[in-house]
Parts: structure tokens; C-alpha cells; sequence
């Protein structure tokens, strides 16, 4: 599946149909900071990174929205198929799995609420979004 720069991917309460499996380009996640068109940037995922599993290994709303930051090109895995492999995994690797996941969600919340920004995934978003001004005139 292919992306252009600007894409909306994911959308934050959206619901989970597929896993991407990201195999070139960069993919800024984000939350809604409360109105105004206010971002709070969670992470930047990268070629070989995966992005929407938390949603699908917990059968959820997605916790935040993606956008692609470049053009991007991602393998797509269908939540059937995802599902029908978490059931053939130990129920106690299965359980820890989702733990984790609950306690980042619970962890990225609490920085959605203080309006809790990484300076690093910001510097990361404004120095890509320059060198694809200085690439492609834009």
C-alpha cells in the first residue's frame, strides 16, 4: 500500500482493520491536543517499524492518529489474519502483550493530558519536514 506525503493513515478513535508494516518512508503519530488544530506528537515510525498493533492486539480504537511525514510504501497485514495468529500464542505471552500495551496507552494519555511534548520527535518532524522542502522545493 502507498502513502503520499500528508496522508492521513490512521485516525485517532478510528477502528482497526489492518496492521502496516512500514517498508520505506517516515509516519509521525500523533493525539488531538485538546482543539485548535493542536498536535501532540507521540512518536516517528520508520522502514521496518509496524504501526497500528496496539489497536489490533487490543481490539480497539485506534489511541492516536498517523500522517505520513514522506511518501510512504507499508505491507498490510488484515485483522482477521492477525487474529487467527494471536490465538495459536501462549494466553500468558498473549497477556503480557496487552498489559504492555494498556500501560503506554495509560502512559501516553497522562502526556496528552499535561500537554507533555518530547522535543525529540519535534526536532525529528521539523528537520524532515526541511529536508523535503530542500529535496523537493516544496
Amino acid at each position: 500500500m502507498k502513502f503520499k506525503k500528508g496522508d492521513l493513515i490512521l485516525r485517532e478513535k478510528g477502528s482497526p482493520d489492518r496492521l502496516f508494516i512500514v517498508k520505506k518512508g517516515q509516519i509521525k503519530v500523533f493525539r488531538d491536543g485538546g482543539g485548535e488544530g493542536k498536535e501532540i506528537p507521540l512518536a516517528i515510525v520508520n522502514s521496518g517499524e509496524y504501526l497500528g498493533e496496539m489497536s489490533i492486539i487490543l481490539n480497539q480504537p485506534h489511541t492516536a492518529s498517523a500522517m505520513a511525514l514522506t511518501d510512504v510504501e507499508a505491507l498490510c497485514i488484515d485483522k482477521k489474519s492477525i487474529e487467527e495468529q494471536i490465538k495459536t500464542a501462549p494466553q500468558w505471552l498473549v497477556g503480557i502483550t496487552r498489559l504492555l500495551i494498556d500501560r503506554l496507552n495509560r502512559t501516553n494519555e497522562v502526556l496528552r493530558r499535561n500537554g507533555i511534548v518530547d522535543e525529540r520527535i519535534l526536532g525529528a518532524i521539523k528537520a524532515i519536514g526541511e529536508h523535503a522542502k530542500t529535496d523537493f522545493g516544496t
